[in-house]
């Protein structure tokens, strides 16, 4: 994916990006839809509209060499963590 362009459709192409509209990003992520299973089609969503949007929004020129350049060559690959006493991962029965 990061070897296609895939993962920064929508990301500035100073980083690595296509430089693209985000209807370009919804339109390989509604192919990635066709893919029977959920891990492989979720685990790229979360990576690029989840995981890299705040480093390409808020972090510093340093952060986005370190983290958001090698996050859309695929190099690095980002994933979340949730956990909570009565709800383990089940992130919708969280109580705040």
């Amino acid at each position: 994916m990061g070897d296609a362009g895939f993962l920064g459709v929508h990301k500035p192409e100073a980083y690595g990006g296509m430089g693209l509209s985000y209807k370009y990003h919804a339109a390989i992520l509604e192919e990635l839809g066709t893919i029977k299973g959920f891990a492989l089609p979720s685990s790229i969503a979360v990576h690029t509209d989840v995981i890299v949007p705040p480093v390409a929004m808020y972090g510093s020129e340093r952060l986005k060499q370190e983290f958001l350049v090698p996050s859309i060559t695929g190099e690095y690959v980002g994933c979340i963590g949730a956990s909570e006493p009565g709800a383990g991962s089940d992130v919708a029965n969280m109580k705040v």
